[in-house]
């Protein structure tokens, strides 16, 4: 379950990031405020969904869950708390989720202290910005860099 909603973030994260690139693009050639807002929004969201699908696979390192590729490859029963947590990002595919994950959440804070200045640029930052998020995604949803990957036969220890 943990896995499936994991991965489900990563996905809907994956579209509202490629949201958040087309509609910044369209919003800064248009000028529509609407759709800059819209945008923004799509970035904030992507922020929360990231945040759970890291919530997601940090419990699965601390309860030492080995049907997980990554858990079972990062961390064992004996490794202590503080290093279960910090496992995650020891291999790619929780690396790129981490920086998935910072970088959505700068650029909600960026778009959240800018909302109301520099509105002739903001959309063309959202896209690019998008556009990044989109990148690190795809290499998560699309191209088999899964953090939720699971074992046919998990290990005992």
């Amino acid at each position: 379950m943990t896995g499936a909603v994991g991965f489900a973030c990563l996905t809907i994260g994956l579209i509202a990031a490629l949201y958040a690139a087309v509609a910044g693009v369209y919003a800064g050639r248009t000028g529509r405020l609407e759709v800059a807002t819209s945008a923004r929004r799509a970035i904030y969201c992507l922020a929360g969904l990231l945040a759970i699908a890291m919530v997601m696979l940090e419990s699965a390192y601390l309860r030492s869950d080995f049907s997980y590729k990554l858990v079972a490859q990062n961390s064992s029963t004996d490794t202590p708390t503080f290093y279960k947590l910090t496992a995650m990002w020891s291999s790619q595919e929780g690396s790129l989720l981490l920086w998935a994950f910072l970088l959505s959440v700068y650029s909600s804070v960026v778009l959240l202290a800018t909302r109301r200045r520099l509105r002739d640029i903001t959309p063309w930052a959202t896209a690019v910005l998008g556009v990044v998020a989109t990148f690190f995604l795809s290499l998560m949803v699309v191209f088999g860099q899964d953090p939720f990957a699971r074992l046919a036969s998990p290990p005992a220890e």
